[in-house]
């Protein structure tokens, strides 16, 4: 307890100091082939975490070489089936000069075809003949009209005009129909001409056609042919593209085990504990010095007031009822009433905790 003033507080008590970080382990994942470490970088040379690659076992590296064989392999033989051109193999030429030789052909004949011969001569011939029989046959006829008509003393009568009148009327209309059939004669020359020409166009016409049908045919051959060349190009492409994905199948399969890790994870897991674990003993550490301050802390609080605690707080207590009583006696001589009255208790309780109950 010390001195008439009572003893002194406990003093708080200096806590220890919080646990340094711990550091992060390396974890080896056996199953996804990796490990996570600690080291240096190399430009700053800070700490930095890796995820590193174990070494392959002998079976994975060889598996793993050989799909990147195949792969390569798969790409260079794609290159080189996209780089063929199958319509390449057709020639076009013996088709497209066919049928240009065809068409030529075909303009010179249809330009002859609507070229009409020249009659002219055939129908002045055919005039001539006919004038000269008609004018013989009239001729005759005149003859023997004018000997008949003598004969009978006509010659020169108006009977004999008419007769004679009549016969030139009939020569004359006989050169006119003569005229018209020579016309119809030219039109059935043309027609006859034309139909023949026409006949004649129509067979070189089919030999062109079968020229063109057998060119055609070559030609769909040629066409067939590379139809298949560019269904087995198709087919081979096809082939090796699913060699390259199976080859990248295998590869894609390595790297989805190794980012399958869990070492990072783990070694988070583990830090996390370790450091938890650390800072839950350091709280237990101050949590048990802190509970036993309180504990002397509360102790000290529960002794009873000491002389000088009670003389101070009795001091304080005058000091406020002399302000309260207008400047009064001390105690009840100096106070009176009711302030009077408190300062004297107030004093014996102070005596009496001051000297243990004993005047």
């Amino acid at each position: 307890m010390g001195g008439i003033f009572g003893g002194n507080a406990p003093e708080a008590p200096r806590l220890p100091e919080p646990p340094a970080p711990q550091e992060m382990l390396d974890v080896i994942d056996e199953l996804s082939g990796t490990k996570t470490v600690t080291a240096a970088d190399p430009v700053t040379g800070k700490k930095v975490r890796l995820i590193q690659q174990l070494p392959r076992t002998k079976e994975e590296q060889a598996l793993y070489d050989e799909a990147g064989v195949l792969m390569d392999k798969a790409i260079g033989e794609m290159k080189r089936l996209y780089d063929y051109d199958p319509s390449q193999v057709v020639n076009y030429a013996p088709f497209v000069n066919t049928l240009n030789a065809l068409n030529k052909e075909r303009t010179e004949d249809m330009a002859k075809l609507t070229q009409i011969p020249d009659f002219t001569r055939y129908v002045d011939e055919f005039k001539g003949m006919q004038k000269t029989i008609l004018d013989e046959e009239f001729a005759r006829r005149g003859n023997e009209l004018q000997e008949g008509l003598n004969r009978k003393g006509y010659g020169n009568s108006t009977g004999s005009a008419e007769l004679k009148a009549a016969l030139a009327k009939e020569q004359s209309m006989a050169n006119q129909k003569s005229n018209v059939d020579a016309l119809t004669y030219a039109q059935q020359l043309e027609a006859q001409d034309l139909a023949r020409r026409t006949q004649e166009y129509q067979l070189r016409e089919a030999t062109r056609e079968a020229r063109f049908g057998s060119a055609r045919a070559e030609y769909g051959l040629q066409k067939e042919y590379a139809q298949d060349l560019e269904h087995q190009r198709d087919k081979a492409l096809q082939h090796q593209q699913n060699l390259y994905q199976t080859g990248a199948g295998i590869r894609g399969a390595d790297t989805n085990k190794k980012m399958s890790t869990m070492a990072p994870n783990l070694a988070l897991s583990e830090f996390q504990a370790r450091n938890n674990n650390a800072l839950n003993y350091y709280n237990a550490e101050v949590n048990q010095i802190k509970g036993n301050y309180d504990m002397q802390l509360a102790e000290h609080n529960a002794q009873p007031p000491s002389f000088g605690q009670m003389a101070l707080g009795l001091g304080t207590t005058l000091g406020s009822a002399y302000l309260m009583g207008g400047g009064g006696g001390f105690g009840s001589s100096f106070f009176g009433g009711a302030a009077g009255g408190a300062a004297a208790n107030l004093l014996s309780s102070a005596r009496q905790s001051a000297f243990g109950g004993h005047r």
